[in-house]
């Protein structure tokens, strides 16, 4: 996807639904009110605040805390946090350190132990939608977590005063899979970007402007990231700010062959170890970063040692769809009409970024710690003057190129999922398996446990079947409920990308339309 010039359904859902009167532009407070409306910024951070796991968790949510109210005045329009999962304490304490600068604020709900997920907004906010993902990991990898605690996306709707109505999606993608090897292992996370770009793409078609953050799990080069550009139409922040930054990179440029001269005159090369300080700046690694306190001791993996950390927090942003283009909105429900119309009076910029870079990346007075094991992303907008041009012409001389992009991500994730289905059936055979030889083995114990002549070890044959009978029915569980829930979700996603890109086939060479723009996010 090309960048942007620099500044010149699947899954229930929780809606807090908008008034048919949509509210104007709210004033805010002095307190509140940003030094210049001409410009909007985001910040997005995965605190690491697992209860009982992450270390020193309460000194660095209060460090954090103070971190974001030292500034004079408040810095940002919006802070998105991730991996805050003690709604009772850590969130209401944030919520409440912050309450005069970020009034307003959204905690997101799902799963059996929350998202993780929370916005806070100089704001009013007047809808939120919260979306769990389809597939969230297996629920027998207890030790991940993830599907337990039902990972999301949520979005908080704003009135601005100069861009109209804005949807803030936050998400926090599962890291089951990891980087390398095999697609088909990350065919949770890629259905998680689907529905996530899906999302967005919605979001841009009744006439917001769109910004995605998030702990994404992903390097810029992954089917991830992929489907988010180019199925999404979302354009990322820290490319558009670093032009001079190839869109896939992961690692810097090699360093200048540093040469030793051995005891008997013989000359050896090496290379530098990349600079981390570099590395931050230039390829925008928030993770596993040598700087970070809480990489010390980690066994990093070769991706990561090569690039002196990854690249997995982005700011990811796109325009609305002109509304007066596609018929389709007629159509719509009146509360949707009510929304397309609010948006399309009032939107008066778009989004141009200015900046985005890596923050928080010192270490906290008097504990010796980074704040987190994530650096955070902050992004800042110009707000430009709308335009009145359409930039459908624009959007015409290069739709080959994005339909192009769009075939291939789509083609590469259809062929991850369908390797994710044949791993699922796989799982589904082996656990029915288990489930066979444990009801075995149970029966066996029991067996044993009468006819056995020696009546002092019967206690111990007794646990042994219940544990073999529990772990039966655990397997059982696993291949019955959730084998066949992975696969249908599976194929339901597959079926859907088979259509995009049917759709993709037949207008391959065909003008670009008003649906096509809401699916390019050419429209601005």
């Amino acid at each position: 996807m090309p960048r942007l010039p620099p500044s010149s359904q699947s899954g229930l859902e929780e809606a807090a639904p908008l008034p048919h009167t949509i509210p104007p532009a709210a004033d805010a407070s002095a307190s509140t009110q940003p030094s210049d409306d001409r410009q909007l910024s985001i910040l997005s951070l995965n605190v690491w605040g697992l209860n009982y796991i992450s270390k020193l968790r309460i000194p660095r949510i209060k460090a954090i805390a103070s971190h974001l109210a030292a500034a004079p005045t408040p810095h940002y329009d919006f802070i998105c946090l991730q991996e805050i999962w003690y709604e009772s304490k850590d969130w209401r304490f944030l919520k409440h350190a912050l309450a005069t600068r970020y009034p307003h604020s959204k905690f997101f709900y799902s799963g059996a132990f929350g998202s993780g997920l929370a916005i806070l907004s100089r704001w009013p906010i007047l809808e939120t939608r919260t979306h769990p993902y389809s597939l969230n990991g297996q629920p027998i990898h207890v030790q991940h977590g993830d599907w337990f605690v039902g990972k999301a996306c949520g979005s908080v709707t704003v009135n601005h005063p100069r861009l109209g109505l804005v949807d803030v999606w936050n998400t926090h993608f599962v890291a089951a899979g990891g980087e390398d090897g095999p697609e088909y292992k990350r065919s949770h996370r890629i259905t998680q970007a689907y529905e996530l770009a899906t999302n967005c793409r919605n979001s841009a078609s009744r006439g917001r402007h769109v910004i995605c953050v998030g702990d994404l799990n992903s390097t810029p080069p992954s089917i991830v990231i992929g489907l988010l550009r180019h199925i999404g139409g979302l354009y990322d922040s820290f490319l558009d700010s670093h032009p001079q930054l190839p869109e896939l990179a992961m690692s810097l440029e090699p360093e200048e062959p540093l040469t030793r001269v051995g005891s008997r005159g013989s000359r050896s090369s090496s290379t530098h170890r990349p600079d981390p300080h570099r590395a931050i700046q230039e390829l925008g690694v928030t993770c596993d970063s040598p700087l970070n306190t809480w990489t010390a001791g980690k066994k990093l993996d070769e991706r990561a040692t090569r690039g002196a950390g990854k690249r997995l927090d982005y700011v990811l942003f796109r325009g609305p769809v002109d509304q007066s283009s596609i018929p389709e909105a007629a159509e719509s429900t009146s509360l949707t009409v009510t929304l397309a119309n609010s948006a399309s009076s009032s939107s008066r910029g778009r989004l141009a970024c200015k900046s985005s870079s890596v923050v928080i990346v010192d270490i906290v007075p008097g504990l010796q710690c980074s704040y987190s094991d994530h650096f955070g992303v902050e992004s800042v907008f110009d707000i430009l003057d709308h335009t009145t041009t359409s930039t459908l012409t624009t959007a015409q001389a290069d739709s080959t190129s994005r339909k192009t992009a769009q075939h291939r991500i789509l083609t590469s994730s259809l062929h991850a999922l369908a390797g994710g289905f044949a791993a699922s059936r796989s799982n589904q055979m082996s656990h029915f398996y288990v489930f066979g030889a444990a009801l075995l083995l149970a029966i066996g114990l029991i067996v044993v446990s009468i006819f056995q002549p020696l009546g002092g070890v019967n206690p111990v044959f007794v646990p042994l079947a219940v544990v073999a009978g529990w772990a039966g029915t655990t397997m059982l569980y696993s291949a019955v409920v959730w084998g066949e829930w992975e696969k249908r979700t599976l194929r339901t996603v597959m079926e859907m990308i088979e259509l995009e890109l049917n759709y993709l086939r037949l207008a391959q060479n065909g003008p670009t339309t008003p649906a096509d723009a809401v699916r390019e996010g050419t429209l601005f």
